[in-house]
């Protein structure tokens, strides 16, 4: 019988047909859903909610972002000695924050609440540089101010940039995880490598596209509207701060994905008779220090990321140099 099957899977690929093969699931059954590619465009409304708002999350992340980078790379030019200083200042707090509490805050108030949290301190650098021009400007002998100002900035972007990418990873996996569910539902299976490639494309292109915008528009501005440093710091500074406000409009997929677990153990009786509210709680339990020190334990355990922080320490070098030229 399984020699049969194998023969028509054969001739059926050698007769040319336009015919999409079906795909086999675990228990050995053709499934036609399975075969069924996703048609993002013609999703569902609830599961196309879900994929607008991630779009949405990557715009305003990468508005946000892109000013800070932008401004990143400006630090040298515009601020001399100082600028060089405070992209050290900058990496060495992300790196600590990154190590030592960002996932904390994360599991704390949920990624969307911490994708607004990190934009807002995030912000706090760019402003920093709209700071920093002024005084000059009003008082050259006050360059000692300057330089705090210039520092601190640094020290709270470098905590909110680090908050703002562990928001962003927890957004993105829950945003996939919740969307391959609302997908199931509908009686089309999928792999959720599938979903997750999709959405990490949507993004990057989105991320990418934003960042060379910004970096661009400050020359542009100079050049051909003949606009002051100052002026452009603060329109830096203004995009920076709209998404803090508008990312709260983004819907919160934890809590979603949360509400929408339980709904589906309330439905489904356990044999061991144990409470599902109970164990729905369990899940997300996880101890202070657990939390604050969750990528220093992935370090230590996870034999891929040993072999994946050179590459990181090399980048972060390599972009820490060139900001300095």
């Amino acid at each position: 019988m399984s020699r049969r099957r194998d023969d028509d899977d054969d001739s059926s690929m050698l007769s040319g047909s336009n015919q999409q093969p079906l795909l086999i699931d675990a228990d050995g059954n053709d499934d036609e859903n399975i075969s069924r590619p996703i048609d993002y465009n013609d999703a569902s409304s609830a599961s196309r909610k879900i994929r607008t708002n991630f779009l949405q999350m990557s715009a305003l992340f990468a508005t946000n972002h892109g000013c800070t980078v932008s401004c990143l790379g400006l630090a040298n030019a515009r601020l001399g000695s100082i600028g060089v200083w405070q992209s050290g200042t900058l990496y060495a707090s992300y790196t600590a924050a990154a190590l030592f509490g960002a996932s904390y805050f994360v599991k704390k108030f949920g990624s969307r609440n911490g994708l607004a949290l990190g934009m807002g301190m995030s912000a706090a650098y760019v402003t920093s540089f709209f700071l920093a021009s002024m005084v000059v400007e009003m008082n050259e002998e006050m360059v000692w101010l300057q330089d705090v100002v210039a520092i601190a900035g640094a020290v709270v972007g470098g905590v909110g940039s680090s908050i703002l990418w562990v928001s962003q990873g927890t957004y993105f996996s829950c945003a996939s995880e919740l969307f391959a569910s609302k997908v199931e539902e509908e009686g089309v299976m999928v792999l959720l490598g599938d979903v997750t490639s999709r959405f990490g494309g949507n993004f990057a292109c989105v991320f990418l596209s934003f960042e060379v915008v910004l970096r661009l528009s400050s020359t542009l501005l100079i050049e051909t509207a003949g606009l002051s440093w100052q002026v452009i710091f603060g329109l830096y500074t203004l995009l920076s701060i709209l998404p803090v406000f508008f990312i709260m409009g983004v819907m919160d997929v934890e809590g979603y994905q949360q509400q929408h677990q339980y709904n589906n153990l309330l439905q489904t009786e356990d044999d061991d008779g144990s409470d599902n509210e109970d164990r729905l709680e369990d899940e997300h339990k996880t101890s202070p220090s657990h939390k604050a020190a969750a990528a220093i334990d992935l370090l230590r355990k996870d034999p891929i990321a040993k072999y994946l922080s050179p590459v990181n320490i090399l980048v972060g070098l390599s972009t820490a140099f060139s900001a300095s030229v």
